[in-house]
């Protein structure tokens, strides 16, 4: 059997070059290899019925590994999360850039609502329009606490240098203009103190 960690990662397709001994179907065979479809990957966002605290990645990963995980179920974090259980919800794209994903979350209670995409620490996300902590989940996806009722949960991408280097930018951009206007204003004041020459 296929990985449920494939599913996590909505894993849809699989190229492999040996027999597949699966029951994943086959789409296609040529020579060596093999192309399987994984119809039990998870959307890209999802809401896990509850939500489980380990102490330590070893712990998750164990518990990632064992066959019976199923990602629709259970979500494993680092730290606790006080969440109902179950959890009921759902979430979907609602659109996206390379550098920013907009998250829809329509939530009867509150959750948690999972991105498989790799956690990152130059990702940041805001709920509602308010910063909100990015939990790093299942090992190494994506996770936000939101609460019941519409949510809009947004991921930008901001690396750590990035806000510095536009102050510093900005900053310098300002010591120019006032130069440049300090310049200009001395070549004014330059031509009006010039005594004109009269001919007679």
């Amino acid at each position: 059997l296929l990985s449920p960690v494939l599913d996590m990662l909505n894993v849809r397709y699989l190229i492999v070059r040996r027999f597949p001994f699966s029951d994943a179907p086959v789409l296609f065979e040529q020579d060596d290899y093999w192309v399987l479809e994984n119809r039990e990957a998870l959307p890209r966002v999802y809401v896990p019925e509850r939500v489980e605290s380990k102490g330590s990645d070893d712990e998750i990963l164990q518990a990632l590994a064992e066959p019976d995980f199923d990602p629709a179920r259970v979500a494993y974090l680092n730290e606790p999360l006080q969440l109902p259980d179950p959890v009921r919800g759902e979430a979907l794209i609602d659109s996206e850039i390379p550098t920013r994903i907009v998250v829809k979350a329509q939530m009867e209670t509150p959750g948690l609502v999972v991105l498989a995409d790799l956690w990152f620490e130059g990702w940041k996300a805001e709920l509602n329009g308010e910063p909100v902590p990015i939990l790093r989940t299942n090992y190494a996806v994506r996770g936000v606490a939101v609460p019941a009722g519409e949510s809009t949960l947004v991921f930008s991408y901001e690396p750590a240098g990035f806000t510095t280097g536009v102050r510093l930018m900005t900053l310098s951009l300002l010591v120019l203009a006032s130069w440049a206007l300090v310049l200009i204003r001395r070549a004014r004041r330059s031509r009006g103190s010039q005594t004109p020459y009269s001919v007679s």
